[in-house]
């Protein structure tokens, strides 16, 4: 007993130990993701009939949704928590994983999102604005931290969780605002104001289209490649079969290994131009 006192005692000791753990004033513990995954791991177990409920929650019975509802009330709290933070940083290894990348949190926050918007229509349902705004606020939240990440992938999930008519099946956090906004007071309808005032800015799909574009063709055998710029009518000679060609494919930069791999010949350019006779 006592050298094990001993042992624990000389542990708290150690140089460096104590500050090892993330405290309030380190990034680490400002960092929302971290806060979301807590809530993906509380996520709570249901059954066949309970999933069913989430899964529709814009039209499931209230009175069946109860259950459900108290049984992920430790999850929505990290919801909470994850959404009061302004910086989220998923972790990704862009550099290294490339096009392999798992973007394991994206499926999980369309879940948990849909825990919350249930609970946030029984607040409505039960007279409670104020509560039912902010779930669905921090779902909003939870959607633009999905994104944060700059991906593709990422901004549909982020605008399938906004709204339904972008790649969601049935209504989402917009669509249940839109409903139940007539029942608002004054007082609601500014703090709804302010929250969506403070969230932060939605990417345009562009810059997701772009991120992809160059993380796709630097995942070719792990080199980094240049901007592709299209040569609508550059001519080259095939030599081997003495013709002049026009190739409308893109000009890879030398270092590709497409550049060579795919280099235009007659059978794949369908402009070829053969000289006659």
């Amino acid at each position: 007993m006592i050298r094990r006192m001993e042992f624990i005692i000389a542990l708290a000791a150690w140089p460096g130990l104590a500050t090892a753990q993330p405290s309030g004033d380190q990034p680490l513990a400002a960092n929302a993701a971290l806060k979301y995954w807590q809530a993906f791991a509380s996520y709570p177990e249901l059954d066949d009939r309970e999933d069913e409920i989430v899964g529709e929650w814009h039209e499931a019975p209230l009175d069946a949704a109860t259950t459900v509802i108290e049984k992920g009330e430790y999850a929505l709290t990290y919801l909470y928590r994850g959404a009061a933070l302004a910086t989220c940083d998923w972790g990704l290894d862009l550099d290294k994983d490339g096009i392999d990348v798992q973007l394991t949190h994206c499926a999980k926050a369309r879940q948990l999102a849909r825990l919350a918007l249930l609970r946030s229509r029984y607040r409505f349902e039960q007279a409670d604005g104020a509560g039912g705004v902010a779930d669905a606020l921090a779902v909003l939240k939870l959607a633009r931290d999905v994104s944060s990440d700059g991906l593709l992938i990422s901004w549909v999930v982020r605008a399938s969780i906004e709204d339904h008519r972008r790649g969601g099946s049935g209504p989402m956090a917009i669509g249940l605002l839109a409903t139940y906004l007539p029942t608002l007071d004054a007082e609601t309808l500014r703090t709804l104001k302010a929250g969506l005032e403070a969230l932060p800015p939605a990417d345009p799909m562009q810059d997701a289209l772009e991120l992809d574009m160059k993380l796709t063709l630097g995942s070719f055998r792990g080199l980094r490649v240049g901007p592709i710029s299209p040569i609508p009518s550059a001519e080259r000679r095939d030599t081997r079969r003495g013709h002049t060609r026009r190739c409308h494919a893109p000009r890879w930069p030398p270092c590709h290994p497409l550049a060579q791999a795919r280099a235009c010949t007659p059978s794949r350019c369908p402009r070829s131009e053969r000289p006659r006779g």
